[in-house]
């Protein structure tokens, strides 16, 4: 742009200096140049704000992409995290009821065991108490 001037600027002194009578045609020149420029900078003008629109859009497009897929991705982490301590507490829960019947089923081998002594103990006096009082029967 500043090249343009400086040879606009030279087509003027040149002129100047060839003669007086050219000054209408290089102010006449001069002035079309000019409303060339104004062209051009409107025209660069437009381009550099519709650059910055289908930059945005692109910006966007991309953006929306990779939100689709960083979202997917996040969501599926997400959710494996999610299986992972759904299956971990399941499994603790597991481990836990499986000590719980355990422990009740050792208790109850045990009590049935002290049952079965005392229904032994029981009868085995019931039985004394019997012989005693056959041997006392006996003895009157």
């Amino acid at each position: 742009m500043a090249s343009l001037c400086v040879l606009v600027l030279l087509v003027a002194a040149s002129s100047v200096v060839q003669g007086h009578e050219n000054i209408a045609a290089v102010v006449s020149q001069m002035g079309l140049l000019e409303k060339e420029i104004n062209q051009l900078k409107v025209e660069l003008n437009h381009l550099k704000s519709d650059v910055p629109n289908k930059m945005d859009i692109l910006e966007l497009l991309l953006r929306s992409d990779l939100t689709e897929r960083i979202v997917s991705s996040y969501i599926r982490s997400q959710i494996e995290s999610f299986e992972a301590t759904v299956n971990s507490h399941v499994m603790s829960q597991i481990k836990h009821l499986k000590r719980g019947y355990q422990q009740m089923k050792r208790q109850t081998l045990r009590l049935t065991r002290q049952l079965g002594d005392t229904v032994k103990d029981k009868d085995a006096c019931e039985q004394q108490r019997e012989q005693e009082g056959d041997e006392a029967i006996f003895i009157n």
